[in-house]
């Protein structure tokens, strides 16, 4: 069923770009944009009570008007809480964590699937996370691939019945495009201790099914960046590998998970910050110092991968070995995806508002 699906990114733009101005889409915050790879572009965010979608048959040219796509009680929204979206050229799904009785401390993962191209959603029977109210932290992160593979990713609080300080990486998996879902099993589970409590998880697939999951670890008086693979459908994971050969002495959470992409040769990248500064690696690599800044995230695209953060509200990107590029002013929390001849889609958020743009590399 499923020919195209992509993760939820964020843009780095190359040096060289040609851009339309921005379009307003509405008002919301925390916009998620996903595509076929082609023409169709959705673009999900989030406002109270509900998640708003707005969609383009054309890559971008003219979106329809934002509609409901669900009502939802206690839906977190800031410091990438929101909804999150994948689009195959058959079928959408969506993903938000809410709180159904609005106490503030509860929250479930709920999983929506459109088949007609976004007109009709139908929610999944059950929250994707079989204990109640574990997902209540508003943290997790989606992907998927060509497969029909969609694997969410959560921070879990099942066993940290007073506080934070049991936090876990849960996961569940689709293999039929979110039509159903397996069941959530724990990713990593730190030994008497936590991961860190407030950055989120990111999660990437390749062809093959496998998972990669990237964390923020609470170790040794430490948060650094950790990775763990899955080879069996997300049954079991390898150990946690540190990123990078720095670390980071830090008795807090910076709230910024960083993100994860697996490129057309099956190799890893990543992007994550430090004390400030934003950083790029592969595994067993040494980490490459890119800018100062936060809320990196990574695209891989037919013409090369790119990446992107904020340093303050000023849009930063990197392309190739060109160094990073103002891209443009006043964005919080951009997302990407890649539409027809390696074209990118770039939303943001700014005072409530939505945009949207297209970045033309040449």
């Amino acid at each position: 069923m499923f020919k195209m699906m992509f993760v939820c990114v964020v843009i780095a733009m190359s040096a060289v770009t040609s851009a339309a101005d921005p379009v307003l889409l509405g008002t919301g915050s925390q916009p998620c944009v996903a595509s076929d790879g082609e023409r169709r572009v959705a673009v999900v965010f989030g406002r109270p009570g509900e998640i708003a979608i707005t969609t383009t048959a054309d890559g971008g040219t003219t979106f329809s008007e934002p509609r409901t796509l669900a009502r939802v009680q206690g839906m977190p929204l800031g410091m990438r809480r929101g909804p999150r979206i994948v689009v195959s050229t058959e079928s959408m799904v969506v993903t938000a964590i809410s709180g159904e009785k609005g106490n503030g401390k509860d929250g479930d993962v709920w999983a929506w699937l459109s088949t007609d191209d976004g007109k009709v959603w139908k929610r999944s029977t059950k929250h994707l996370n079989s204990v109640a109210g574990a997902a209540r932290e508003g943290l997790h992160g989606m992907a998927a691939n060509r497969a029909g593979t969609v694997a969410c990713v959560w921070l879990d609080l099942r066993n940290a019945p007073k506080d934070r300080s049991g936090t876990e990486v849960w996961m569940n998996l689709s293999k039929d495009g979110g039509a159903t879902w397996q069941g959530d099993r724990v990713v990593y589970r730190n030994p008497g201790g936590s991961v860190c409590e407030c950055c989120h998880p990111s999660v990437a697939l390749d062809e093959k099914n496998t998972v990669y999951v990237m964390f923020r670890h609470s170790r040794d008086g430490a948060r650094d960046m950790y990775l763990t693979r899955s080879s069996d459908d997300g049954k079991t994971f390898d150990e946690p590998q540190k990123l990078g050969e720095g670390t980071w002495p830090l008795n807090g959470c910076p709230m910024d998970g960083g993100d994860i992409i697996v490129d057309a040769n099956r190799d890893i990248e990543t992007v994550w910050i430090r004390n400030g500064k934003v950083f790029s690696a592969v595994p067993g690599a040494k980490e490459i110092e890119l800018s100062e800044g936060r809320q990196p995230v990574i695209v891989s695209t037919a013409k090369g991968v790119w990446k992107g953060w904020t340093n303050g509200t000023t849009l930063m990107g990197h392309w190739a070995l060109m160094g990073a590029q103002r891209q443009g002013d006043d964005a919080k929390f951009p997302d990407a995806t890649v539409v027809s001849a390696g074209n990118v889609a770039v939303v943001w958020e700014q005072k409530q508002k939505v945009f949207f743009n297209l970045i033309q590399p040449r």
